[in-house]
């Protein structure tokens, strides 16, 4: 279970980031961590999984948990993405390529972000 769970993980990340839409957030991203992982006592390939696991961690416990430390977060993370991807982008494409970003993390946050439906209480509830 646990096996098919993590090879069903993997697959879709690495479906999303084989797609063209996602190499535009996805490569400068790793070119940031690339280019600033000198002098740290972990290579830039375990900085970039530790951002991925980061994400999908905040993202899972946004949007099935709804905590509200996780969604804060969530929301520092997509900060922190696009200044990466301002920052690694080649200078001419750096307000598109942090723009994507943002489109990209603006639509995954209406699940991380959704907001709890009010319950209908009847004077019946005992309140």
């Amino acid at each position: 279970m646990v096996r098919g769970l993590a090879t069903f993980v993997m697959g879709g990340a690495e479906w999303v980031s084989s797609t063209a839409a996602a190499d535009i957030v996805l490569q400068p991203i790793r070119r940031y961590l690339n280019s600033h992982a000198a002098g740290l006592p972990v290579d830039a390939d375990t900085l970039w999984w530790t951002w991925f696991a980061i994400g999908l961690s905040l993202f899972v416990l946004s949007a099935l948990l709804r905590s509200p430390a996780a969604r804060l977060g969530w929301v520092l993370f997509g900060a922190a993405s696009t200044a990466m991807v301002y920052d690694a982008a080649a200078a001419p494409a750096q307000p598109v390529a942090a723009g994507a970003t943002v489109i990209w993390w603006v639509t995954l946050s209406f699940a991380a972000l959704r907001r709890r439906r009010p319950t209908a209480r009847s004077p019946a509830d005992g309140e």
